[in-house]
């Protein structure tokens, strides 16, 4: 925790530490979906500043009188929502596909985009233009930015491995419409000040929406992997599932150690290349509009 303050701050003497300082620090792991370590830096600096107004140092603890809980996620393990039934989820790709925002409906292509790889939504509010390969449908999101990185630092099979999300059509003809509108910069959804937006700002459209405590950001995640694993098919009169559970989890990030080899192979890229554009046309069908599907197509020919 004290490398992380030591570097946000600098060598700034603690009497002309600012409350914003840190508040800049803790957004970037906000952003990154990392509560606890966001609240265990709220803490060390509260208490880093504590002790120096304790010894005199400072007049005035910078770091106290922040509402924290109302500004900041709380890092508590409580259930995000989400919508994981069909008919309820087509309803909500439709309100979203109709969600109209600012610079440029950069929230709504987020949103889209979120629902389209259930990626974790600090990953897609962060996504840079140089990560993704529209010809090869390939998204490779570096190590570095990796929820997991900690845990797979521990095993030689991930170690410094990226992950790679295959890209649908329909994801491919949005990021082709949307380098139209960003491709100049480094983010695919900018921000202010040079910074991407943050997930807060595709929690506020969804709640706007009226989809507050029933769907968030996170929630598409859920949406994805309950809809996926509930598909069937039927083989010599067996109902199967349609897609394999470990097929499922690898795109949603999750290895544990036992399958940490199978990853680091072949990570099921083929299966999960049928799986997301299976995923994307349901998207397609629940909303119930073709403009989807009619711009990838479109996109194909030209």
């Amino acid at each position: 925790m004290i490398g992380y303050l030591t570097r946000a701050f600098g060598n700034k003497p603690m009497d002309e530490v600012e409350a914003k300082d840190l508040i800049d620090l803790l957004e970037t792991f906000e952003d990154n979906e990392s509560y606890e370590t966001r609240a265990r830096l709220q803490a060390a600096a509260l208490n880093i500043g504590g002790y120096a107004q304790g010894k005199a140092w400072i007049k005035h603890n910078p770091f106290l009188g922040i509402a924290y809980g109302k500004a900041f996620t709380s890092p508590t393990n409580q259930p995000r929502p989400a919508i994981t039934e069909a008919e309820p989820f087509g309803q909500l790709l439709r309100d979203v596909a109709a969600y109209s925002g600012r610079q440029g409906n950069l929230v709504r292509k987020a949103l889209d985009l979120l629902a389209l790889t259930f990626v974790r939504p600090g990953t897609v509010t962060q996504a840079e233009w140089d990560e993704f390969d529209p010809d090869g449908a390939l998204w490779t999101i570096p190590f570095k930015k990796l929820k997991q990185r900690k845990f797979r630092e521990s095993i030689k099979e991930l170690r410094g491995k990226p992950h790679y999300v295959s890209l649908s059509r329909q994801a491919v003809a949005l990021l082709r419409d949307l380098k139209k509108q960003t491709g100049d910069g480094r983010y695919l959804f900018p921000g202010r000040k040079g910074r991407p937006i943050s997930t807060n700002a595709l929690e506020v459209a969804l709640n706007s929406l009226g989809y507050q405590g029933t769907h968030c950001p996170h929630g598409f995640r859920s949406s994805a992997s309950t809809l996926l694993h509930a598909e069937r098919i039927t083989v010599d009169s067996t109902e199967l599932p349609r897609f394999a559970e470990q097929a499922i989890d690898f795109q949603l990030e999750h290895v544990d150690a036992s399958v940490a080899a199978i990853y680091n192979r072949d990570q099921r890229l083929s299966e999960r290349t049928k799986m997301m554009q299976f995923w994307a046309d349901k998207i397609d069908a629940l909303r119930g509009d073709g403009s989807a599907v009619k711009l990838a197509v479109d996109h194909r020919r030209g």
